[in-house]
């Protein structure tokens, strides 16, 4: 996570490339599979910044953004696209930028991650679950709630048993 946020500050791919590449090759079989996926990851990400750059160059040709994928194809900019390597899927949404289910999927896990912790202090502190995920910034268990990674989506809250998904 940290190479990922560092290379997006500063442009440091190579560097994430690298120490990655190190950790695939090394001995630790939990540490090779965690850096082959981060691999692909790094792939992924690739595509998606070069599908986002197809993106303006339809709106550079056509005057408009295209209005799915199928269009980008349709016009000649890209080629069909299947899965990504790990199951996931290229998608265009609501705004015009590209995303992808796998990147997604992952940033969804880390933030659920993160609002579980935040409910089970809550939980020991209050002895009771949070009412409302809100509930948890209005009584200062957090500064914010982590924002949904797809477009248009919340967070589903069960009070009861304090689940979230």
């Amino acid at each position: 996570d940290l190479a990922t946020q560092l290379q997006g500050q500063y442009n440091l791919a190579d560097v994430e490339r690298d120490m990655w590449q190190r950790m695939a090759n090394g001995s630790d079989k939990l540490l090779r599979e965690m850096a082959e996926r981060k691999l692909v990851e790094m792939d992924i990400r690739k595509a998606v910044e070069n599908l986002g750059q197809a993106v303006l160059v339809y709106r550079q040709r056509l005057g408009h953004f295209p209005a799915s994928l199928d269009d980008m194809v349709q016009s000649g900019l890209i080629k069909p696209l299947g899965p990504d390597p790990l199951g996931g899927t290229f998608f265009l949404g609501p705004d015009s930028v590209i995303r992808n289910t796998t990147l997604l999927d992952e940033e969804a896990r880390k933030r659920i991650k993160i609002l579980r912790n935040q409910i089970n202090s809550f939980k020991n502190k209050n002895n009771r679950w949070p009412a409302t995920l809100q509930e948890l910034v209005d009584r200062g268990q957090t500064s914010t709630l982590p924002e949904h990674p797809y477009p248009g989506q919340s967070w589903h809250y069960d009070a009861a048993t304090g689940t979230v998904e």
